[in-house]
């Protein structure tokens, strides 16, 4: 049955009932915010409310999400125009995502409908669709149509009729991102470059070692726990290994393998110490998430000193 046969049916008196579900689906999203891109997006001063926010990206067909903060001198909307990542927290902020608009009324078989129900503006019928398990589109018919104020909500869109008084669209979620792609400590010594030194060899004097129980420890280094590399000399470990006597250590620390290619994808993973003799002379087990951006690692203590995790661009 298509979209247009329900409607007849629910003329004759057919009713579907609007059962309630767990929220699948956040379209807003309190006290966090995306990676600025200083080019590609855009920051508009004196926003006074969420709301015009929510229209100035609304209104821009490349707009992928928008923030609004009143934390600084002036309230200000923030746009984005790329792909979101970078997921952080903010201070006195609101961000959320549009909906991709679609052109006509969906069209779909009966058991692509998830529910039908009232909704007075086309955002209570996005809302709508937010709140319902599985809900990836919605046609919203004003108080002009025939099915006054009347929000259908489908499991896709994938055809599409023309309609007259009707708005149609895709929804947008905000993906949450694991907790330890948002709570993280930070690797941000530049010693730590795969084109450093260590311990007298090739010009560097230094000696550390990422472990708490050693004099010689990394001045960055906080224990084990979830790390982010956000250093001058790189933001990722290497894939092979530097040499021995390099990142300012003796045993220079590499990831055996590829990082995970896929968002949010964990991987377990091996962390090689160059022994001189052998490139992989002790080993530590890690855990590395994609972290849409940027990679967090699971990091432990380095199996002994002089042995240091490494960093490369």
């Amino acid at each position: 049955m298509s979209t247009f046969h329900l409607v007849v049916a629910l003329c004759l008196g057919l009713t579907l009932l609007a059962n309630g579900s767990p929220k699948e689906c956040m379209t807003t999203v309190e006290g966090y915010t995306w990676e600025y891109d200083t080019i590609m997006d855009e920051a508009i001063l004196e926003v006074d409310t969420v709301d015009l926010c929510y229209n100035a990206c609304a209104d821009d067909t490349e707009c992928q999400g928008y923030t609004w903060t009143n934390g600084g001198v002036v309230p200000t909307c923030y746009k984005f125009m790329h792909q979101l990542q970078g997921y952080h927290q903010c201070v006195a902020c609101t961000s959320g995502v549009i909906s991709q608009s679609v052109d006509g009324a969906c069209s779909a078989e009966y058991d692509d409908i998830l529910d039908v129900g009232p909704a007075n503006t086309v955002e209570e019928c996005i809302e709508f669709c937010a709140e319902k398990e599985g809900c990836q589109a919605y046609t919203w018919w004003d108080n002009t149509s025939a099915f006054i104020n009347t929000c259908f909500l489908y499991g896709s869109c994938s055809n599409q009729v023309e309609c007259h008084a009707c708005f149609s669209g895709r929804i947008n979620c905000i993906i949450t991102p694991p907790d330890q792609c948002v709570n993280y400590m930070v690797l941000d010594d530049a010693t730590r470059s795969v084109n450093h030194g260590g311990c007298g060899e090739n010009g560097g004097d230094e000696c550390y070692c990422d472990h708490r129980r050693y004099t010689f420890i990394s001045p960055d280094w906080q224990g084990p726990g979830n790390y982010r590399i956000m250093s001058s000399a790189g933001s990722r470990l290497p894939e092979s290994s530097p040499g021995y006597y390099h990142c300012g250590t003796h045993r220079s620390g590499w990831l055996r393998g590829e990082h995970p290619q896929d968002i949010y994808a964990e991987k377990n993973m091996t962390v090689c110490f160059d022994y001189g003799s052998n490139d992989c002379g002790r080993e530590a087990d890690i855990t590395v998430t994609n972290c849409n951006g940027y990679y967090v690692y699971l990091l432990p203590d380095t199996p002994g000193c002089s042995a240091r995790y490494c960093v490369t661009q």
